[in-house]
């Protein structure tokens, strides 16, 4: 566990001792979890239910499908927590979380695992949106700039130990994995006695504190709203397409999409864990375009890529890409946004990131019988280089 400097906190807070800041992590990690034990076993899960899903798009929605009630539950979850505080419901969002993702062991048929994965949808977008916003609560300054880098990249490690459980315990049979999810039964204790509500009443000195954001600034959550959800779409066409692209290549194995898919996402652990130090010295901007050209060479590499090195190499930048915008992003909207408001502000973050999880394969569907999944995953590639250029070049004017 990396140490922390004390936050700054409001004169009301407690001290964030180390037993919180490890409660939040461990429950950031169920972000990870939702597909992380899924995609290894996609190809296994298509070929079980080939009767009924024939083209296998249904399959993939077991995949994405969350991100669709995510979509639905985050908004709905941060005027509720705003409302009415934080704990209530992350601790009922926390139940339905664990409920619903063990019964994917026990569904008889792709119908009802589907609606499972719907209502594990809306549990995510409730805990998801309760967790950063408490961290956001909890921190302040290079502190809380520091704490949402550590927290992207405790989720990162813990989506690669979940892609590798998956991989390898699906060999027995692709249903195992489900009963992971049983393991978040143990938060529920930890949300109860650990973590405290914060107080959010406005502090009368704040109208006086020129750092202290009083208005929402709409620009610029139209623009992140905008990239995150750009950036999602992009990330998962590796994670729902890239399997079935290695079984086409090396033929069917889950220890190989598991592979593939962790040396991505500990590259987004390594360069979260990294943007926590270089928000110290660059601002929100120049690491966004980083990012954005790690991403697009990674993704043009993994293009054209038939053997392991280069393709391990382009999925390494393309996670070490991400890993650097999305932490970013939610410094940039937490360090803007007025306290009152955050939840909600956070709860559309949350809702842009899992959009665009959503909607890449049906985006990309259409595409993949022309130009194939390299072809998409190209041009997924080069879009992040030109849009990285013009960022570039409009940072480039604006100072000058």
């Amino acid at each position: 566990m990396t140490t922390i400097a004390a936050a700054p906190m409001n004169r009301k807070h407690p001290p964030i001792t180390l037993i919180i800041r490890f409660t939040l992590l461990l429950i950031s990690t169920m972000g990870a979890m939702i597909g992380g034990l899924i995609t290894p076993v996609l190809p296994a899960m298509q070929r079980a239910f080939a009767t009924e899903d024939p083209d296998g798009l249904l399959v993939k929605l077991v995949l994405t499908i969350p991100a669709l009630f995510i979509v639905i539950g985050s908004p709905i979850a941060g005027a509720i927590i705003d409302r009415y505080g934080r704990k209530p419901l992350l601790l009922v969002a926390t139940l339905i979380y664990a409920i619903s993702g063990v019964y994917g062991y026990f569904a008889p048929d792709l119908t009802t695992l589907l609606i499972s994965r719907a209502i594990l949808g809306l549990a995510v977008g409730g805990v998801m949106t309760t967790v950063t916003t408490l961290i956001a609560d909890y921190f302040e300054g290079p502190a809380r700039s520091q704490f949402l880098g550590l927290q992207a990249s405790f989720i990162g490690f813990g989506g690669v130990i979940f892609l590798f459980s998956s991989g390898y315990l699906a060999n027995i049979t692709w249903r195992v994995p489900f009963i992971i999810y049983a393991s978040t039964f143990i938060l529920v204790p930890m949300i109860i006695w650990i973590l405290f509500e914060p107080d959010r009443t406005p502090d009368p000195e704040a109208i006086n504190h020129p750092d202290e954001p009083q208005t929402l600034p709409i620009k610029l959550i139209t623009f992140i709203y905008s990239l995150v959800l750009f950036v999602q779409i992009t990330f998962n066409l590796i994670g729902v397409q890239l399997p079935f692209h290695l079984e086409t290549l090396y033929g069917e194995s889950s220890s190989d999409n598991a592979l593939a898919m962790a040396s991505m996402t500990m590259a987004f652990a390594v360069a979260s864990y990294v943007f926590g130090l270089l928000a110290r010295y660059f601002k929100n901007l120049p690491i966004i375009i980083a990012g954005l050209f790690f991403i697009g060479v990674g993704y043009v590499i993994i293009s054209q890529s038939v053997s392991w090195p280069p393709l391990l190499i382009g999925l390494i930048m393309g996670g070490f890409g991400n890993g650097l915008i999305m932490p970013n992003v939610t410094v940039w909207l937490a360090n803007e946004t007025p306290a009152s408001m955050r939840g909600r502000v956070l709860g559309g973050n949350t809702l842009a990131l899992f959009l665009g999880q959503f909607i890449s394969p049906v985006i990309a569907q259409p595409f993949i019988a022309s130009i194939g999944i390299p072809g998409i995953i190209a041009i997924a590639g080069v879009l992040a280089l030109i849009l990285g250029s013009i960022f570039l070049i409009v940072g480039r004017l604006r100072r000058a």
